[in-house]
């Protein structure tokens, strides 16, 4: 008699039916993840997955895949989120990074949203909004930087860059390089400008079409300056919709 696949059974909603594979795969990845969420109390994972069960109940979504903003790529789905990054979210120490300027900044995973629900920040001392995010997601042994943001006025973000003198960009990266490395990740992705729902449809408030048009174009030339500047210098190679790097 050949074996049967890998079944969970649940008798609540299924009536008893086993799971197919995937689903086990995936209930399993969740029963980790609370592990991992209760042995790491302060981590970023514990308030993941009660903001994600408390947003599944608001929303009366079945599976916690349906509060994933609409839209963030599949690797940025709550079910990769927690099947491919539980550890890394768990076990990550937030920083502080003192500056010869004075003020200090904190380095640090938190709720995020648009293209993923989490993100590695760096945030002013004195500030709960940070000023700079890169939006995570997970695949199998690679983290895919799917967005990175500013969230605060460009003149804030230069004296931010000022005080650490680098970018602040490049600061998060080889932060979330250093953090990859000690969970066993092999490659870091960044998507690039035009795959991103922003760049298609950026947010530009005009009063006529002509105006609408020059905001635009001024929104996807700002992007392609920060995301080609900061893959040539932390050595990352285009290859189609990604700029890539094997750690």
């Amino acid at each position: 008699m050949p074996r049967r696949p890998l079944a969970i059974y649940r008798h609540s909603s299924r009536q008893g039916k086993p799971f197919s594979p995937r689903e086990a795969a995936e209930s399993i990845a969740w029963k980790r993840a609370d592990f991992l969420a209760h042995k790491h109390p302060g981590s970023v994972l514990h308030y993941f997955l009660e903001y994600g069960r408390a947003k599944a109940l608001e929303v009366g979504a079945p599976r916690l895949r349906h509060v994933t903003p609409p839209s963030a790529y599949r690797t940025a789905d709550i079910e990769n989120i927690i099947r491919y990054g539980a550890t890394f979210l768990a076990t990550h120490q937030k920083k502080t990074l003192h500056t010869k300027e004075g003020p200090s900044y904190e380095i640090a995973l938190g709720a995020s949203g648009n293209e993923s629900l989490v993100g590695l920040r760096i945030t002013h001392e004195n500030h709960s909004f940070p000023h700079f995010v890169l939006q995570l997601g997970f695949e199998r042994k690679t983290i895919i930087v799917e967005a990175m943001q500013g969230q605060r006025p460009q003149n804030e973000i230069r004296a931010l860059n000022h005080a650490l003198g680098e970018p602040c960009a490049n600061r998060l990266l080889r932060e979330l390089e250093e953090h990859a490395r000690k969970n066993g990740f092999k490659t870091i992705k960044i998507r690039t400008p035009e795959s991103l729902h922003y760049y298609q449809w950026p947010l530009a408030s005009a009063k006529d079409k002509e105006e609408k048009e020059r905001k635009v174009k001024a929104i996807r030339a700002s992007m392609h300056a920060l995301y080609g500047l900061v893959a040539k210098t932390m050595g990352y190679k285009k290859k189609g919709a990604f700029f890539i790097r094997t750690l």
